[in-house]
């Protein structure tokens, strides 16, 4: 299957899935953002917080002096019970995002065409699987970055060090893009072949061996069509946001301000999940059973 092929399938493919890729992603994805969203905007509105940080002046040098930091950090130390229930709100709403991934993944792998249930059951079920693979590759560019944090500690007080690192930088960048790059397939493997997440990941670098090139060439093009959609949508949500702003100029308050772009913002970011989001997985997928089909051919 060539990458015309590829992407024309994911087309027909979208067409006939996205009321009930749409529907799982508002169930699972959405809801709750908007949830931790309205819950966040609540929470700094009620309780003057937002009031608070707008107090904090920066230096000449735009840091905090002495003085601003003290207050932020009083501000931290008086809101702390609020801080830790909002981000548990987050880690809730971030969790329950694996449903929606692993449920258009697992209903795709099984048929052409199917229903918002199947999408849902799948997610349930196999959810746990794209998470596990996710905290594997998260603890691995953890330890990475904090290898390179090192290095950059070491190495900062020298000029011909810095101009290094920044070099190392640059190709850890390409390094880490190599990397996802054999490993695409680890969430698909997982729950096609019913594998865990170490088993998952090694064969998926085992099926893009021999096709890195091509696989990132494929990539590029995948992601460059979902960035000029993305490009699209933000353009107009900014626009949008401008007009908003022109309009109400003479009337809006500070507070009105930040409810106005924090509801462009969710509405921005929702609708490019709905129709972003799905194309992602399903051209994935339908890369992931190209490879498959030449692996048994071969």
């Amino acid at each position: 299957m060539s990458l015309d092929s590829i992407l024309s399938s994911t087309l027909e493919n979208y067409k006939k899935n996205f009321k009930s890729s749409a529907k799982i992603i508002l169930l699972f994805i959405i809801i709750p953002m908007l949830i931790v969203n309205i819950c966040t905007l609540w929470w700094l509105m009620s309780s003057g917080i937002s009031e608070e940080l707008k107090s904090l002046q920066t230096g000449e040098d735009g840091n905090l002096p002495e003085e601003s930091v003290e207050i932020f950090l009083n501000i931290l130390k008086s809101n702390i019970p609020a801080i830790l229930g909002v981000s548990f709100l987050y880690l809730a709403a971030f969790l329950i995002s694996f449903i929606a991934y692993a449920g258009i993944i697992g209903a795709s792998l099984k048929n052409k065409e199917f229903s918002f249930s199947e999408a849902k059951n799948n997610g349930k079920e196999n959810w746990g699987k794209i998470f596990r693979i996710f905290l594997l590759i998260a603890s691995f560019f953890a330890a990475f970055f904090i290898m390179i944090l090192i290095l950059f500690s070491i190495f900062s007080k020298s000029l011909g060090s810095i101009l290094f690192l920044i070099f190392f930088f640059f190709i850890s960048l390409i390094f880490i893009f190599i990397i996802t790059t054999y490993w695409i397939f680890a969430p698909y493997i997982a729950i096609d072949k019913k594998m865990g997440a170490y088993e998952a990941l090694a064969r998926s670098r085992a099926m893009i061996k021999g096709r890195l090139w091509k696989t990132l060439g494929y990539l590029i093009v995948f992601i460059f069509i979902g960035m000029i959609v993305s490009f699209g949508i933000n353009l107009v949500g900014s626009i949008v946001q401008m007009i908003l702003l022109f309009l109400f100029k003479s009337s809006i308050t500070p507070n009105s301000l930040i409810v106005l772009t924090s509801l462009v913002s969710s509405l921005v970011s929702s609708i490019n999940h709905l129709i972003i989001l799905p194309y992602y997985l399903l051209v994935i997928k339908n890369y992931y059973n190209e490879v498959c089909r030449g692996k048994k051919n071969n």
